[in-house]
Parts: C-alpha cells; structure tokens; sequence
C-alpha cells in the first residue's frame, strides 16, 4: 500500500489547527475543504487523501467527544470539578511589592557616636607587656623540675589544653564591662 502523499492543501493545515484546539474545530468547514481537495486528484488519489482526511477528522471528534464527557463528569461530580495544581495560579497572588518610598522622609544626619579608642600597650591599667624571655624560660624548667615524669610533647599537650579550658563566656563578659 502506497503512503499517502499530503499535498500543500489547506485541508492539512486546518485538521493540523484543529487537532492543538478539538473543542474549537468547526467539522462543516473541514468536511467541506475535504469536498474542495477532492475534486483535483485522481481516483486513487481521492482514496487516499479521503481516506486519511477522514481518519483525522474521526480521530479529531473522538477527542472532541472525550473532552466534552469530562466536563460533563466534573460538573456532575459530587466532589466537585477537578482542576489542575496550576488553575489556581491566575486567581492567587504570590508575592506583591509595595513602593513605600513617598512616605520615608530623609534624614538630616546620621546620629554618630564618638569612636572607642582602645588604649594603647603603655598606658596604665593594661596589664599587656612583653615578657622576659630568660624569665619564661626560667619558669618552663621549673615546671618541668616539678613534673619529671612529663615529657616535652607531654608538656606541650598539657599547656596546649590548658589554654583551650578557658571560659569563653566569662572572659567575653569581662572584656564587655
């Protein structure tokens, strides 16, 4: 059997619209543009365009039918119509924007606080300064003398802790007063 060949018809591109569209089609108006391709062709030609022209226009009614029984089941449900999760996208607002500008008047100035200067190493009170490195050294070994049994890691593990024990909270609200 021979494939049917489309010709450029209007036929074609008005079943082509009307199958995006069935509940629009208008089947008078494609029944007659069928009747007006017809006549053109030859015999066997008349077979196969009729004949695939009537398959669409068939299948066309069909989706026609299906989409008019839904609607008839929706609106005779007891549950209600059904709708799509995207129905309701037109009739609710998601987000909304209000220009409040012309109500904001502007400030003359910023208030501002003086700046906190943070003393400096020398002044009294702080008790930051350098240390003697003799001195330091000199209470390491002492240190060292009281505990043989440490060894230098050990040593360093110990202090190392020591100094990650601290209260940080204690020393943050220090600092604050």
């Amino acid at each position: 059997m021979r494939q049917v060949e489309q010709l450029e018809l209007p036929l074609w591109e008005m079943l082509k619209e009307a199958t995006i569209a069935p509940d629009a089609a208008d089947f008078t108006h494609l029944l007659n543009a069928l009747d007006t391709a017809l006549p053109e062709l030859d015999t066997v030609g008349q077979l196969q365009v009729g004949a695939e022209a009537i398959a669409q226009i068939a299948q066309l009614f069909c989706d026609r039918s299906t989409l008019v029984f839904e609607d008839l089941e929706a609106s005779n449900s007891d549950e209600g119509p059904v709708m799509h999760t995207d129905a309701f996208d037109r009739y609710v607002r998601q987000t909304m924007e209000v220009d409040l500008e012309q109500f904001i008047e502007p400030l003359a100035s910023l208030p501002r606080q003086p700046p906190n200067r943070l003393p400096s190493l020398n002044e009294p009170g702080s008790i930051v300064g350098e240390l003697d490195r003799d001195a330091l050294l000199q209470a390491l070994d002492e240190h060292m003398q009281e505990h043989p049994r440490l060894t230098d890691v050990e040593a360093f593990n110990q202090a190392f802790s020591l100094a990650h024990d601290e209260d940080i909270a204690t020393w943050a609200r220090a600092i604050t007063e």
